[in-house]
């Protein structure tokens, strides 16, 4: 008897694990659900080149770039969302929001090129962030019509830091370094460039 009730335990045993098992193997409604949306979602727009894509995001860069710079321009004539579009940027950077529509436009040229790989590199992101706060950290030396909100926030914590002298000197510095990062260049090449293009001297011939 008590063989068999030990038999009939560890037969019960096994029959739960194995319907844990095939509980834990069945997929749960969410993952079954994701799968179908993403099947669904993948038939509606068929799977395109990176090349499309790169110039879709390109042409999309583009627009952002003229019509940010319309709305800098004359944002107040031309309805309430390039208005407010302006007004954004003018609050937020000041007289650095030309830097905005430059940037998209830069961004733009690169997914337009014929090259292999992400359109942006960690050193654009970052350079072209340092470019952009040396910028407006510089123009909050102006007051807040000058920088915007974003720069007075990045001159008072430069200033509260470093001092007002110190700071200045610091921003300008980042500035410089983010323009060698966005041009992936360091002082060595840049020297070498400027001598290629500067105009050589021809000897001068000797008078016998």
């Amino acid at each position: 008897m008590a063989t068999q009730s030990r038999a009939q335990t560890d037969a019960s045993r096994a029959r739960s694990s194995k319907s844990r098992a095939r509980k834990k193997q069945r997929p749960s409604t969410f993952n079954v659900w994701n799968l179908r949306t993403r099947g669904f979602l993948h038939g509606l727009a068929p799977s395109v080149s990176d090349r499309l894509k790169r110039e879709t995001l390109g042409i999309v860069l583009v627009l952002v770039g003229v019509l940010s710079s319309w709305a800098l321009g004359r944002g107040s004539e031309d309805g309430g969302v390039v208005s407010w579009w302006a007004e954004t940027l003018t609050t937020g950077l000041g007289k650095g929001a030309v830097l905005f529509p430059m940037f998209v436009g830069l961004t733009a040229v690169r997914a337009f090129a014929n090259q292999a790989g992400p359109i942006l590199l960690f050193r654009h992101y970052f350079g072209g962030f340092l470019f952009g706060a040396a910028t407006v950290g510089l123009l909050s030396f102006g007051g807040a019509d000058m920088s915007g909100s974003i720069g007075m926030v990045v001159g008072d914590i430069a200033r509260g830091a470093l001092g007002r002298l110190a700071s200045g000197l610091v921003l300008f510095g980042a500035g410089i370094v983010s323009v060698f990062l966005l041009a992936d260049t360091d002082l060595l090449s840049l020297e070498r460039d400027v001598r290629r293009l500067w105009p050589r001297r021809k000897p001068k011939a000797v008078a016998v």
